[in-house]
């Protein structure tokens, strides 16, 4: 009786291969939270020094944020908000004007 091979190469059980999805964990924010890092992307000086995300009254928003010294000195701040998705920055319609009776023809 001639074999292939070797028999210690073969699996004595069948080999049953699995892939197991990779689950990646999301920070989901709460409302009225916010974080800000370090800004590694920085390359001129009107560049924010930290950047992040917040969520205020429901509406997430891109979060900015540059170090600045008081005329004392003080480290402090400053930080500027921009929504996040094109919906939020327009400002919401009356619904008088959603109800409004009058036919345009």
């Amino acid at each position: 009786m001639s074999h292939a091979g070797p028999t210690w190469l073969a699996p004595r059980e069948p080999v049953i291969v699995r892939h197991q999805e990779k689950t990646t964990m999301t920070y989901e924010l709460k409302d009225n939270t916010g974080s800000v890092f370090a800004n590694d992307r920085k390359s001129e000086d009107t560049h924010p020094d930290r950047t992040g995300t917040a969520k205020i009254g429901g509406v997430e928003y891109w979060v900015s944020g540059w170090l600045h010294k008081t005329k004392k000195g003080q480290p402090y701040l400053s930080l500027l908000f921009k929504p996040k998705y094109a919906d939020n920055a327009k400002p919401k319609q009356n619904i008088r004007d959603d109800l409004n009776d009058q036919v345009p023809f």
